[in-house]
């Protein structure tokens, strides 16, 4: 009721105005206007801004993945196997059998452990072989780890 009573003794006061103060109230009113739009709008790109900044400066924690094996032996003779046992706490994990001296360059094959977390591996030729494990993590920036045995074969 009393903003119908506003409005009403508004329109009864234009006819008494002119034209000039009508204009001037127009502007006023979309100076007034036209600044809460535009502070209404740096707010929203200011929230969105620094949303966007501290989001981006969250650190992904890295999981560094534990290389881990056990064997069966380490002194064998030709023909004869070992058992290596996977206990690495790692997404991947191949264990390879470099000579000694190629563990970091090596590119030969690679073997997997089976679901029981065992490999067993026959060694034909003589001479001295590095088991190694090769555990990694599905993530980037993740290290790869590596632990190393010496196995013997007569």
């Amino acid at each position: 009721r009393c903003k119908q009573f506003i409005h009403e003794e508004f329109w009864k006061l234009i006819p008494l105005c002119n034209i000039s103060h009508l204009n001037t109230f127009n502007l006023l009113k979309s100076n007034f206007m036209n600044l809460i739009y535009h502070r209404t709008f740096s707010f929203i790109i200011f929230t969105l801004t620094t949303i966007v900044f501290f989001n981006s400066c969250k650190k992904e924690v890295i999981v560094v993945p534990e290389a881990c094996f056990t064997k069966s032996n380490i002194s064998i003779n030709i023909g004869d196997s070992i058992v290596f046992t996977n206990c690495s706490l790692a997404d991947n994990v191949l264990i390879f059998f470099p000579n000694q001296g190629d563990e970091e360059t090596y590119s030969g094959v690679t073997y997997t452990f089976d679901t029981n977390n065992s490999y067993t591996h026959v060694f034909s030729q003589p001479g001295i072989f590095i088991a190694t494990v090769q555990a990694s993590n599905n993530q980037a920036g993740s290290p790869i780890g590596l632990i190393k045995e010496t196995i013997t074969v007569n």
